[in-house]
């Protein structure tokens, strides 16, 4: 029984991650632009789009899978993970993340935390 909820949230997660809305859509947008500005000259830092979506993804993913991590503040799924997009933004600025690391497989080659070769 506790195994078919698990198949449920799961399944859930995954149709929720297909298509982002338009509003996440523009918000990750301006995210890259705005970043990209500042630091878009240093490949190292660079950010794109369907990095950010892969974060924002992944976030929706653990909010839906892991809910006893969420914070009684968060209010939804798309809150929990654009604040998963904001730490892995920090992290690309800066070479160091806040608390656990996450995601290290988008990071760009050639940043300090990536675990591409």
């Amino acid at each position: 029984e506790e195994e078919t909820e698990f198949l449920k949230i799961q399944k859930e997660a995954q149709e929720d991650t297909k298509a982002l809305s338009a509003a996440v859509r523009k918000g990750l947008h301006k995210k890259v632009d705005d970043h990209n500005e500042k630091y878009g000259d240093n490949p190292k830092k660079r950010a794109t789009l369907r990095m950010l979506e892969a974060v924002f993804r992944r976030g929706v993913g653990a909010y839906r899978t892991n809910p006893q991590s969420v914070r009684p503040r968060v209010t939804g799924p798309d809150q929990w993970a654009f604040a998963r997009v904001n730490a892995f933004m920090s992290a690309l600025r800066s070479g160091r993340f806040q608390g656990g690391k996450f995601d290290q497989d988008l990071l760009p080659k050639g940043h300090p935390l990536s675990t591409k070769k």
